[in-house]
């Protein structure tokens, strides 16, 4: 096997291949590339064009950090029990599988775009950034995922976390669902956001519309801090342990449209307290509210105890008390909400 050779049916490495610009190009349908446990080395040490089904497996990939394996117009194409050191650079890789892969390193930036789509299942992925542009569905499932910048996707594309571990500084996408999941993160924007039946420390969120149902949110500095938001639902959470308040929605604009926070537990929060809200207020409570008057946030149902300081706190007359809330241990009870 030689260096930059096209490839149209399927072969098998004998040895490592090692090659200076690039490795191997497929250029047939239905090629099953076997690295027999050896290494393809290359700036470019892959690149699959205008072709389907092709499977890589069994092996060692190491290219640039930026498009060391290339997919262009592909339809899938699989990698599996394989490591890939290198950026991956998808453009209309259409049904691309990852699968019991290893790819990248704190330097690879991945990106998948014009029309591609892609599922990362039982896999670790790891990298700089990995994005996902210009209608290029992504979903990432019971993986081990460590981004050390960005997790992001544009306007008419989307980010699926199902299970396994995410730790991302910064996750921003269109529509972002996480479900089931271990995750760390300091800031995640998105228009539609999404989160279940996760377990979080707290981040900051900017969201158009939010969704988090049964998550546990537990030892962090902030908590979950909402600043900017226009309508949503939280429930049946628990937010414990956090140094702040468990939830702070602190937002400059009044709400466009309703936000309903119930049936969730806040317990243990704001013996650490180094937050403080837009009114100056410190944020050591079970909850934290502070808003514009005018909105429609609906507070409701939730049970609080063993907070520093109130158990909910909200500037009174800015929050919609739906009644049903308690407060159990918590020294200075509650402002703004009856409890």
């Amino acid at each position: 096997m030689q260096c930059g050779a096209t490839i149209t049916h399927s072969v098998a490495l004998t040895a490592d291949l090692v090659c200076a610009d690039v490795g191997l190009v497929v250029a047939g349908n239905g090629v099953v590339v076997d690295l027999g446990g050896h290494e393809l080395k290359a700036k470019t040490a892959l690149l699959v064009k205008d072709v389907r089904r092709t499977v890589v497996r069994n092996g060692a990939i190491t290219g640039d950090n930026v498009g060391g394996v290339k997919l262009e117009n592909t339809l899938r194409t699989t990698f599996s029990n394989a490591t890939i050191a290198a950026g991956i650079a998808g453009t209309g890789a259409r049904n691309t599988l990852l699968h019991k892969v290893t790819q990248g390193n704190w330097y690879t930036q991945t990106l998948f775009s014009e029309g591609s789509s892609v599922t990362v299942s039982e896999s670790s992925v790891q990298g700089y950034s990995f994005r996902c542009y210009t209608s290029s569905p992504c979903r990432i499932d019971n993986s081990q995922t460590q981004i050390s910048d960005y997790l992001n996707c544009d306007e008419d594309s989307s980010l699926t976390f199902r299970g396994g571990f995410l730790n991302s500084t910064w996750m921003g996408c269109t529509n972002l669902t996480i479900r089931g999941a271990r995750v760390y993160s300091y800031q995640v924007g998105a228009v539609n956001l999404t989160i279940t039946d996760s377990t979080l420390d707290g981040f900051i969120v900017y969201a158009t519309k939010l969704v988090v149902l049964r998550n546990r949110f537990d030892v962090d500095i902030t908590g979950m801090m909402i600043v900017r938001l226009d309508n949503g639902v939280i429930r049946g959470n628990t937010f414990s342990n956090m140094a702040s308040a468990g939830l702070t929605v602190n937002l400059d604009t009044p709400l466009a449209g309703r936000v309903v926070v119930e049936h969730n537990t806040f317990t243990a929060n704001g013996f650490r307290p180094s937050t403080w809200d837009k009114g100056g207020n410190v944020i050591d409570a079970g909850a934290h509210f502070y808003l514009p008057s005018g909105g429609d946030l609906v507070v409701r149902d939730n049970h609080s105890a063993d907070n520093h300081a109130y158990g909910y706190w909200a500037q009174p007359g800015t929050v919609v008390d739906g009644g049903g809330n308690t407060s159990v241990n918590n020294p200075l009870g509650c402002l703004g909400i009856a409890c």
